[in-house]
Parts: C-alpha cells; sequence; structure tokens
C-alpha cells in the first residue's frame, strides 16, 4: 500500500466508519466512499482491502510524523 501511494500508483483511501454489526460470521463494518470507488468495485477495476490501524500511530502518520521510534513506542 505504501509502495502504491508512495509511487502515485491507482490507490484510494476511504477511512470514513458507517457501522458495525456482530453476525454470525464474526462481524459486518460498512464504510463509506465515493461513487468512483464504487463503480470501480462494481465494474472490476479495483479491489477494497480493510485494513485496521493503530490510533495514535495513524494520527501521528497522518500529521506527517515518520519517527519509527515513536511509532513502535503507541504499540
Amino acid at each position: 500500500m505504501a509502495f502504491m501511494a508512495s509511487n502515485d500508483l491507482d490507490i484510494t483511501r476511504a477511512d470514513t466508519f458507517v457501522e458495525g454489526k456482530s453476525v454470525k460470521q464474526g462481524a459486518q463494518i460498512t464504510m463509506g466512499a465515493d461513487l468512483k470507488a464504487l463503480i470501480n468495485i462494481q465494474t472490476g477495476k479495483c479491489t477494497p482491502v480493510l485494513f485496521f490501524l493503530n490510533n495514535e500511530q495513524y494520527k501521528l502518520l497522518s500529521s506527517g510524523n515518520t519517527d519509527l521510534e515513536t511509532l513502535k513506542s503507541k504499540q
């Protein structure tokens, strides 16, 4: 994922959590994305992949902090 982003390849981020429910199989998680993403999924142009990120590490990375020691201290 980082390789794709840093090399300007076709990757987008959708980080809007809409809903989560427990089901017999485990969980159903609903995320929000733009219409282009939905069309790309429906036409087979892209594959959705869900990652779970540590909140503290995500906030640091989003603010531009890439210090590995600081990030690891938030595990």
